[in-house]
C-alpha cells in the first residue's frame, strides 16, 4: 500500500489553519483588551503585576505603556505564530490546547517569581506572554526535528527553532531600561520545561501501552 504525499495546496492549506486555532484566538483576545485598556491608563495602572496582588499576575499581560509597546509584542506574535505554523506543517502536525495551557502557567509563574523577589516591583505587558509562546515554539521545531524521518525536513526544522532563539536572544540584548529581561528568560525556561515534561511523560506513557 502507498501513501501519498500532501500537495503544495494542502500544505498551504495546513499552514494558514493557524488563524483557526484557540491560541490564535487567544492572543486576539489578549491585544483587544490591551488595546482598549491603552485608553484607560489609570485602570491599566491597577492591573500591573504585584507583590500584593497575585491576580495581577494575570492581568498584567492586558496593559502597556504605549502603542508602540503593544505594536512591538503584536509584530513579534505573529511572526512566531507563522513560523510555529510552519514547524507544525512541515511535520504533519498540528496546535494543541497544552501550548495554551503551559503559556499562561509559565507567563503568571515568571511574573509571580519576579515580584516576590523583588517586592517594590511592577510587571506589565504580555512580553512575558509572547516569551513563553516563543518557547513553546522553539521546544516544537527542535523536538519536531529530533523525530522527522526527511532530511531536508529535519534541516528545516533545526532552521526554525534557531532562528526563533536567534530572536529571543537578540530582543533581550537590545533592551532599554524598562524591559524586563528576568519575566521574559523566566517564562522561557518554564515553558521550555513544561513541554519537555509533556513530551517524556507522552512518550512514556506510550511505550508502557
Amino acid at each position: 500500500m502507498t501513501s501519498e504525499k500532501p500537495s503544495e495546496s494542502t500544505r498551504i492549506s495546513d499552514f494558514f489553519t493557524i488563524f483557526k486555532t484557540k491560541l490564535f484566538l487567544m492572543f486576539v483576545i489578549v491585544f483587544a483588551i490591551s488595546s482598549v485598556l491603552l485608553g484607560f491608563p489609570s485602570l491599566a495602572s491597577g492591573l500591573m503585576a504585584s507583590s500584593r496582588n497575585v491576580v495581577s499576575a494575570f492581568t498584567a499581560v492586558f496593559v502597556h505603556k504605549d502603542l508602540a509597546h503593544l505594536g512591538s509584542s503584536l509584530i513579534l506574535t505573529l511572526a512566531v505564530l507563522l513560523l510555529y505554523s510552519l514547524s507544525n506543517t512541515i511535520s504533519g502536525k498540528s496546535s494543541d490546547n497544552f501550548i495554551i495551557l503551559a503559556i499562561w502557567i509559565s507567563t503568571i509563574s515568571a511574573s509571580l517569581a519576579f515580584v516576590n523577589l523583588a517586592p517594590n516591583a511592577r510587571v506589565g505587558g504580555s512580553s512575558g506572554l509572547v516569551s513563553a509562546f516563543l518557547s513553546g515554539a522553539v521546544v516544537t521545531a527542535y523536538l519536531n526535528a529530533w523525530t522527522e524521518p526527511v532530511r531536508r525536513n529535519r534541516a528545516f526544522q533545526i532552521i526554525i527553532g534557531t532562528i526563533l532563539v536567534g530572536a529571543f536572544v537578540t530582543l533581550n540584548l537590545n533592551v532599554d531600561a524598562e524591559t524586563n529581561v528576568t519575566v521574559h528568560l523566566s517564562a522561557f525556561l518554564y515553558m521550555a520545561a513544561l513541554m519537555l515534561a509533556k513530551r517524556f511523560l507522552s512518550s512514556f506513557f506510550s511505550k508502557k501501552d
